[in-house]
């Protein structure tokens, strides 16, 4: 387990979003092995813990 910089998780979201919409959701799927929906719910667990 590492530790993350919320100003570092802060910044995902916005960039996921551009991620998807020039590249499709796939995109990430094939990079990460997770689904968009995945992702999503991780970075709002992340939000939730430090918020």
């Amino acid at each position: 387990m590492r530790h993350l910089l919320t100003s570092i998780a802060d910044v995902w979201p916005p960039l996921l979003d551009l991620t998807f919409q020039f590249l499709g959701s796939q995109e990430a799927r094939y990079r990460t092995g997770f689904y968009e929906d995945e992702i999503n719910d991780a970075l709002a667990a992340i939000r939730n813990i430090a918020g």
